[in-house]
């Protein structure tokens, strides 16, 4: 991940989703950056809708996992560790109609006051 300007972010993850109000993660989700952890069970904060890739009947839900703050910009390497985390090629094995949620992403979003 590379980071342009100093300064705090929150770091949200994306999940692909049949039911926005339950988002089915079995475990928690855990992300390592910088010399921080955070684990997390995804709630949907924010629907995004008509999001690219996504298309019917899975939604896009946005889950705010924390934030970071970030001293110098630069190369940086995160860490996530999930259950709904797998290949492109196992999921399109694998799709079946009672995948609920799927992973998409993770992003960081630079904090404003």
């Amino acid at each position: 991940m590379s980071i342009s300007k100093p300064g705090r972010y929150n770091l949200w993850l994306s999940s692909a989703t049949r039911d926005t109000l339950v988002l089915n993660y079995q475990n928690t989700v855990k992300v390592s950056f910088l010399d921080k952890q955070l684990e997390v069970d995804p709630v949907c904060d924010k629907v995004v809708q008509n999001s690219e890739g996504i298309s019917l009947p899975f939604f896009r839900a946005d889950s705010f996992l924390g934030s970071f703050f970030i001293q110098e910009p630069g190369d940086y390497n995160i860490q996530v560790i999930s259950e709904k985390i797998m290949p492109v090629e196992m999921l399109e094995k694998t799709a079946s109609l009672s995948d609920t949620t799927r992973f998409i992403s993770l992003f960081l979003v630079p904090n404003t006051r």
